[in-house]
């Protein structure tokens, strides 16, 4: 029976996906682990990392702002000339606890600003993003060069950009 088939087939690759989303599932929320693999999976599935005021924040976007303490803090130092930070020593395990509270009270409080920002209908258009972003090209010599600068600098693309700028737009309102 080719119906009864179809039915074992979705049944299978919905129970493969079940599984796959409770092991990523106990890697975040039992190790906070935060390997490529992980990052891949949280980009996909919205695992909520916290809680604000019932609207909930994903752990790609804490893993996203921990990715972009980090990167800060190692650029601002090999500007001023200091070594780059070890974060497994264990002075460097105490500032990555900093950039992970950081991190949550930074999300937290974009939680805050879209909540405000929904009741008070503000919102910010694909236009007003694309924009900014067009003057940004502008100022930094073009396309190519902002973004390979971005992605050398915090590991970012277009749409990482697209991101900040729509938190950075949000905020402003």
């Amino acid at each position: 029976n080719v119906k009864g088939a179809a039915i074992k087939v979705v049944a299978v690759v919905l129970a493969i996906l079940l599984v796959v989303v409770l092991v990523f599932g106990v890697l975040i929320y039992g190790y906070k682990s935060d390997n490529s693999a992980v990052k891949a999976v949280a980009a996909v599935v919205p695992y909520p990392v916290e809680r604000v005021n019932g609207h909930f924040v994903s752990y790609s976007d804490y893993l996203f702002e921990v990715d972009l303490n980090e990167r800060g803090y190692q650029n601002n130092a090999k500007l001023n000339n200091q070594p780059a930070a070890d974060f497994n020593s264990a002075d460097g395990k105490k500032l990555v606890v900093q950039f992970k509270q950081h991190s949550l009270q930074t999300l937290e409080n974009y939680a805050l600003e879209a909540q405000l920002a929904s009741q008070r209908k503000v919102k910010v258009s694909n236009a007003d993003v694309n924009n900014l972003i067009n003057q940004l090209y502008q100022k930094y010599g073009g396309k190519d060069t902002l973004l390979k600068l971005l992605n050398q600098t915090y590991g970012w693309n277009l749409g990482d950009l697209q991101k900040v700028i729509r938190w950075q737009l949000l905020e402003q309102d």
